[in-house]
């Protein structure tokens, strides 16, 4: 097995991770943050010293020096005034305030002398309250070296009767550049930043006809997102002409509080040229990102976010807790996030992030954004490693939303109780995922892992995860892009199970010490890690020793989730590697298997020198706890029929269990098995899959051969074999109790397999007949001795048979008959029977009798089963049983499965089992006839109806269930036996759904409460949004009722950036055709062109109305034509970039031209000049492989400032709301 290395040649950060690392034993929470008291002055860690400047709004005089305590300045604007040097130090009175200023101070420190914001004097921090007076209440602009220390800084606007009309461009401390170049060292800590009224700016999206106030859509990459508590971010001076590009280096933000504070709570951007109206603005590309490798990508770096407390409880405006964006080399660590809007921690146009140690907990939709979820490794975002996190109470906990590129790794992370999707599935076909080691658990949600549509292309590793859910959830999702490999998967009803394509599932308990008892971090206590040591593995886990060894070797030895080396011994599932505590004893484990590797149970396990033995379960598991540490012992197994199996000699360690497997061999030889399949009438049955199991283990599987035989050449000997046969179009059929001798070529019993669709030979209602009629041909009447006739039971229009005996003349009978050997194999007769006495002493009637070809003599009797005295009765053999009393007056629906080959039967009334595999009375060959009937001095009166006579097994009368649901559009996806989901484009307002039922034969079926037809397709209507579809059955029986819900999810058109149609014109006026066909889920074409053609267009026709579409770049209404695409021989692709109205989702159709070459110039005298392609239509190439490496650091030089090729296309960069 491969291993991953995470991380390689960090500069800055790789120093940081390894101090971390060697804290050991469990994550340490965040410091305390403390709002009142006496503190200090804080000193920078500067060499030299400037001058002290003092601020006391009370005392203070402006006329003052500023430069003694005693005489300090009174406002923050005495300050702005001044230009500060390095060394210097800014100092407010704690428990001062100042209302309706900002503090904007000028200068700059320099390496080793930074200047220094901070407080003196006890009392409660310092507090700024621009009060909506001014864009920020701190202010750095252009500016470096510097230090932001214990203040209390706010800018809330006053209230407002109308909801978000008070917000506006707002910040709490905001630092800024612009056309800077390389601004470096900040460091702010022990700041409280709340109260924010910043407004909401979607980078994309549609503004409605009634914008909220407050909230605001089409800002552009520049415009978006840049308000908040503390915001990095930079811009240029002249659009038209950008010069350079701002970078900050070396910032840490810590031991701080970030409270209420909208659009967000930390920030970072970097200009991209990318504004609102991009027509007038010169992109540069700095903060966005084409490729891991875009040159023009211009990134902040050294960005170090932890200890840090952050909360959006208070305001519904407070969206992401981090925005972290244009960013190469940052760590976000011991941080809480409680209520964000959106996302917790989102990165965006990112590279080489560190995630750890952080609490996301309570994420929620707020002013728009359509997302919830705790981290989310979002666009363009490579090298993002996502560790030893806790998420619990989100909507989703990691939203995977790679979109056009990208790669993380999400590793030994606890989730616990996410409401929607723990892991969420989104990301673009060329992002990678490796999702490993993490522990989720789940009391809230239906869906453990979830993903759908165009989102399944992307590559998803899930690997060594412990799932673990006490409620029913969804199917795992799954696709050819995503790999489930020994992951361990439980609920407690055993009802969760693995996934097809994870070919090494841990099932059963974990054995975790203590689930879902995660607590609940503070601002006092920082994350609450040190919670969650009920997600540890119980010493008799059977997940101990069995993952998978996925980390490789690192400079920084790799640890789980309490901070311990990985691995002890071989890897475990889940977040936390098992380690034991104790230094005197340990706990001894491991499997016993037989020689093919299958577990055997019961084997008792013990030290070959005596003690109590361990008994392995039905895994072949054993545990023995408390064994002295220091202790040599060879262990013992030992199990009646096998040879002991013994370890070799081994003295018991300390801090960790002793695993040891031992694997017993049969004392018995082997023997062979074979058999043959046979269909439901006695003809062989060949490619029938036979499967040999031994309990749940199976031993072996072969194909049955053109004569319906197999072989099993080598069984080890034993008891308890079962058979299973299975082949499409066939049920299943099963043997069990099967014995292989030692030695012996043993015989299996002959296996049936009954097709899925069995062929009606006879069915009557009686619905048709005269009260009082008999039914014709083929059926046949005797009425000796009494009557038989049609009468209005159970009502008019559905009539029944009546025979009533009321004296001793010959036979009173209903009966049919049938040519020689015409009905064999397998044949099931069903009927509906009521009896109306049932204590006579002489009552007994035949419901039915069933006799060969041969006659009806007592020889030819192949089953018999009758009504009488209160009894149902009928012989097992050559005995008469009884199997169940009946009440008279009550119908019961009998259901008879014969067998003429085994010559057994099985009885089934009212739905239940009442005699399985029965021998037959008499061995018969087929069936001749079967009778309804009374004779001699039994009298009585009974009634029959709906009676059917079918070769194979049909669907029971109350089966009430589906053999197959399909739609006419998209594809169905399966989550539960009772709920599927399909997912729509906008423009598709219909669809068809068809439902085939397993017994259509008197069932009734509706479709969104409409009456269908079995096999028939029924349009449904879809409403935005989504559309619960009820597919309800109700069984031939009448009662027996099965609904089905569809959830129809059609894209909301605000949503959706689909194209319905995409349509290419040539220059000649002719159609080109794409390959594939275009459909709205493919995004990758083919387009073959002749060598005379020079020219195309392009018509995109959205597949909703306010969806934006660009060809090259270029903006085009939807069904229009684009300009004219010149062709030559290297035609660059063409680009047909949309992007949603509300700009949270985006996609781009590729169309690769291939044109054909030019006739040489001999066979074409007058050749055709070569077309002259223009630089203004080649769109820059797009989306390479994710899997590429990250561009080097940029140096630590002030960039230069890149001039875009103007034929560059604009890209369409839609708000990321959902993030």
């Amino acid at each position: 097995m491969s291993s991953i290395q995470v991380r390689k040649g960090k500069s800055w950060l790789s120093g940081v991770l390894a101090a971390i690392m060697l804290l050991g034993a469990f994550p340490a929470a965040g410091q305390a943050q403390t709002g009142t008291g006496t503190q200090p002055v804080q000193g920078a860690a500067a060499v030299g010293t400037g001058t002290d400047y003092y601020i006391d709004s009370q005392t203070g005089s402006d006329q003052n020096a500023g430069v003694q305590q005693q005489k300090p300045w009174k406002s923050l604007a005495k300050a702005n005034a001044q230009t500060f040097k390095p060394g210097d130090r800014i100092l407010l009175k704690s428990g001062a305030a100042w209302d309706n200023q900002t503090l904007a101070p000028k200068g700059s420190g320099t390496a080793g002398r930074p200047i220094v914001i901070d407080r003196y004097g006890s009392g409660d921090k310092p507090k700024i309250r621009a009060n909506g007076k001014h864009a920020d209440a701190v202010l750095l602009s252009n500016q470096q070296h510097w230090e932001i220390r214990n203040l209390d800084v706010s800018n809330q606007t006053p209230p407002s009767t109308v909801p978000g009309a008070s917000l506006g461009d707002y910040r709490g401390i905001h630092i800024t550049g612009q056309d800077a170049g390389t601004l470096q060292y900040f460091r702010i800590k022990a700041v409280d930043v709340h109260d924010v009224s910043g407004e909401i700016a979607w980078i994309g999206g549609s503004i409605p006809t009634n914008p909220k106030p407050g909230i605001r859509f089409k800002t552009g990459w520049d415009g978006s997102k840049k308000t908040g508590g503390i915001v990095f971010d930079t811009s240029v001076a002249n659009l038209q002409a950008p010069v350079r590009a701002t970078v900050f280096q070396d910032v840490v933000i810590e031991d701080s509080t970030v409270k209420n504070t909208s659009f967000g709570g930390i920030i970072f951007k970097q200009y991209a040229g990318n504004g609102s109206d991009g027509s007038q603005i010169v992109p540069t590309g700095w903060g966005t990102r084409k490729d891991a490798q875009d040159p023009n990508f211009t990134p902040h770096s050294g960005i170090v976010i932890r200890n840090n407390f952050i909360t959006q409880q208070g305001t519904p405006y407070g969206c992401n807790g981090m925005y972290l964006t244009g960013i190469r080399g940052g760590l976000v660590e011991r941080n809480v996030v409680d209520k964000a809007g959106t996302s917790g921690i989102e990165a965006y146009y990112a590279d080489d992030i560190t995630i750890q140690y952080n609490e996301v907990m309570n994420t929620e939709q707020k002013a728009g954004g359509a997302d919830s979820n705790g981290i989310d490794p979002d666009k363009g975002t490579t090298n993002i490693l996502i560790q030893y996190n806790y998420m619990h109470g989100n909507g989703d906990g990691i939203l995977i939303c790679q979109f056009v590129f990208g790669d993380t790794v999400i590793r030994y992370n606890v989730l616990e109780n996410n409401k929607r999707y723990p892991i969420y599935l989104h990301s673009d076909a060329k992002a990678v995922a490796d999702v490993y080691n993490n522990t989720i658990y789940n009391e809230v949600s239906g869906y453990m892992v979830y993903g759908y549509g165009s989102s399944l292309k992307s590559t998803y590793r899930l690997r060594n995860n412990i799932l673990y859910t006490t409620r029913p959830v969804r199917a795992l999702t799954e696709s050819p892009t995503i790999t489930y490999d020994t992951n361990s998967y439980y609920s407690p009803d055993g009802a969760f199970g693995a996934p097809a394509s994870d070919a090494n599932p841990r099932l059963g308990d974990p054995m975790l010490t203590n689930p879902g008892t995660g607590g609940t971090g503070s601002q006092a206590q920082g994350p609450a890690l040190n919670t969650l040591g009920g997600y540890q593995l119980k010493a008799e886990s059977p997940l101990i020793e069995r993952g998978l060894t996925i980390v490789g070797s690192q400079a920084t030895p790799a640890r789980d989730f309490a901070g311990r080396l990985l691995y002890n011994g071989q890897a475990d599932p889940g977040a936390f590697e098992f380690y034991d505590d104790s230094t005197t004893t340990a706990t001894l484990v491991g499997r016993v298997t037989d020689a093919a590797g299958k577990a055997v149970a019961g084997a008792a396990v013990a030290d070959a020198a005596g003690g109590t033995p361990a008994i392995t379960n039905d895994l072949g598991r054993y545990v023995i706890r408390s064994v002295p540490v220091g202790r040599t012992l060879k262990l013992r197994a030992a199990k009646s029929g096998y040879a002991q199996a013994e370890s070799a000699t081994f003295t018991v360690r300390a801090g960790n269990v002793v695993t040891t497997d031992l694997a017993l061999v049969s004392n018995a030889a082997g023997g062979s098995l074979s058999g043959k399949v046979y269909d439901d009438n006695q003809a062989a049955a060949a490619d029938v899959t036979v499967v040999l199991s031994l309990g749940d283990q199976k031993v072996a599987e072969t194909v049955s051969g053109a004569d319906g035989s197999y072989t099993f050449p080598a069984v080890a000997a034993g008891e308890g074999y079962t058979l299973s046969a299975e082949k499409a179009g066939f049920r299943p059929a099963n043997a069990s109790g099967i014995r292989v001798g030692s030695g012996e070529r043993s015989q299996a019993p002959d296996l049936y397999l009954a097709g899925t669709e069995a062929r009606l030979i006879h069915g009557s209602d009686f619905d048709d007949l005269q009260p009082g009629a008999a039914p014709a041909a083929p059926w046949q009447i005797r009425a000796n001795g009494g009557t038989v006739g049609a009468v209005e039971l159970p009502d008019r229009a559905g009539k029944s048979m009546k025979l009533t005996r009321s004296s001793n003349s010959g036979v009173t009978s209903l009966s049919q008959s049938f040519p020689k050997g015409t009905v064999k194999g397998i044949v099931t007769l069903t009927a509906d029977v009521m009896k109306l006495d049932g204590a006579g002493s002489t009552d007994w009637f035949n419901l039915p009798y069933v006799y060969s070809s041969g006659g009806t003599a007592s020889a030819n009797t192949g089953v018999s089963l009758a009504f009488s005295k209160g009894q149902i009765i009928a012989y097992k053999g050559s005995e008469s049983t009884k199997l169940m009393a009946y009440e008279p007056g009550k119908w019961y629906t009998l259901r008879l499965v014969m067998n003429t080959a085994s010559d057994k039967y099985d009885l089934y009334v009212n739905g239940a089992a009442v005699a399985e595999q029965v021998p037959f009375r008499n061995a018969i060959e087929d069936i001749g006839s079967f009778s309804f009937s009374a004779n001699s001095l039994n009298y009585g009166t009974v009634h029959v109806d709906n009676v059917r006579l079918y070769q194979g097994i049909p669907a029971e009368r109350s089966d009430a269930g589906l053999a197959d649901l399909t739609t006419d559009f998209g594809t169905l996806s399966k989550e539960s036996d009772e709920a599927y989901r399909l997912e729509l484009p906008h423009f598709k307002d219909t669809v068809n759904l068809t439902a085939t039922l397993n017994s259509p034969e008197g069932a009734a079926l509706t479709i969104n409460g409409e009456p269908a037809v079995s096999g028939e397709p029924s349009e449904v209507a879809a409403a935005e949004g989504e559309n619960t579809v009820p597919v309800a059955v109700t069984a031939g029986d009448g009662t027996t009722v099965r609904t089905v819900q569809v959830t129809v999810v059609r894209t909301a058109a605000a949503l959706d950036s689909t194209l319905q149609k995409l349509e290419v014109v040539g220059t000649d006026g002719k159609a080109l055709l794409l390959s594939p066909e275009f459909a709205y889920n493919t995004q990758e074409y083919e387009l073959k062109v002749p060598a005379n053609l020079n020219g195309l267009t392009i018509r995109p026709t959205a597949g909703a109305p306010l969806t934006e579409v660009r060809v090259n770049g270029t903006a085009l209404s939807s069904g229009s034509d684009s300009a004219v695409i010149n062709l030559s021989a290297t035609t660059a692709p063409i680009l047909v970039a949309t992007a949603s109205a509300d700009g949270t989702d985006y996609r781009t159709y590729t169309i690769r031209v291939s044109r054909a070459a030019a006739p040489s110039a001999a066979a074409s005298p007058a050749a055709e000049p070569a077309a002259v392609e223009p630089a203004a239509a080649e769109p820059a190439a797009v989306e390479p492989a994710a899997a590429e490496p990250a561009a080097a650091k940029p140096a630590a030089v002030e960039p230069v400032a890149v001039e875009p090729a103007a034929a560059e296309p604009a890209a369409v960069e839609p708000a990321n709301e959902g993030e």
